[in-house]
């Protein structure tokens, strides 16, 4: 027979497992490649306008980052409203670049490599800004 703290006992447990598999995990993102950046292309490549200026020192320019995300630790495809990136200088820690993409989706238990826009943008006095002579690599945020 039955009793009510063995039926409680099961949903309980029955509850925990169901939730195991569907309470989503954070992906892990990843620079793919040693040379991640690539020119922009297509209707992205013609919406910004690009320029490069000595003084005053600026520039402007579409281009796309390859990431990797890795969604194995999911029974489930990951969905993400909106995924914006911000890259920045390491010499200087300013922003120089953004990028967005609206309503995304991944599959679950797989490695997808992507393409994310960015726009770089910066403006500067003059070509002597640490930036314009910064010849470090780059730091990218996602959030």
């Amino acid at each position: 027979m039955c009793d009510a703290n063995s039926v409680s006992f099961s949903f309980a447990r029955s509850i925990g497992l169901v939730l195991a598999f569907v309470i989503p995990r954070v992906p892990d993102f990843a620079i793919n490649g040693s040379n991640p950046l690539s020119a922009a292309t297509g209707s992205f490549n013609d919406s910004v306008p690009t320029q490069f200026s000595r003084a005053p020192a600026n520039f402007s320019f579409p281009a796309q980052i390859a990431l990797q995300v890795d969604t194995t630790s999911n029974f489930l495809p990951v969905v993400f409203n909106r995924l914006d990136a911000q890259v920045y200088d390491l010499d200087t820690f300013r922003l120089i670049a953004t990028g967005r993409m609206n309503h995304t989706k991944f599959p679950a238990k797989k490695f997808t490599k992507f393409q994310m826009p960015l726009i770089f943008s910066y403006v500067a006095t003059n070509d002597s800004d640490a930036v314009c002579k910064s010849t470090k690599p780059f730091l990218v945020f996602l959030g």
